[in-house]
């Protein structure tokens, strides 16, 4: 869906025009998106410069729809899941990690993210006791 969102070539043009202004507002306002504080789908959307959209959903859904470019010319939508539906443990490194090896995000855009992966685990008197951190390959399939 957001990679249809982001390149809505297939629609009529009322579509075309919607989806536009919505992926245009997004970019323009990420705070109306995710709100001011703390929140990946606002300094995601802000880091990119214009190059995507993302969108925090419930129970550890997150979206992210990256715009055409010359890497990928009919747009990406990108959809995970995280099974125990944290909001701030394993999303951020897992979202920021796929847009890494996707070759969406560049050095400079990570470390304006740094604070989101990995994440530090602290004990319930603030001790650091570990980090969520992605641990996974893409495999990645282009359409000829």
């Amino acid at each position: 869906m957001y990679a249809r969102l982001v390149a809505p070539e297939s629609f009529d043009a009322a579509t075309r025009d919607a989806c536009q202004q919505i992926t245009k507002a997004m970019i323009a306002f990420p705070e109306l998106v995710g709100g001011t504080k703390d929140r990946l789908d606002t300094e995601l959307i802000k880091a990119a410069q214009g190059r995507l959209i993302s969108k925090i959903g419930a129970e550890g859904v997150y979206t992210v729809g990256v715009l055409p470019s010359p890497e990928w010319p009919n747009g990406l939508g990108l959809a995970l899941k995280i099974e125990d539906g944290d909001d701030h443990r394993a999303r951020p490194p897992a979202v920021i990690e796929a847009l890494r090896q996707l070759g969406v995000l560049a050095a400079g855009e990570l470390s304006a993210l740094a604070s989101y992966a990995p994440i530090t685990i602290r004990n319930r008197r603030g001790d650091r006791v570990g980090e969520a951190r992605a641990a996974f390959t893409l495999e990645i399939y282009r359409a000829s």
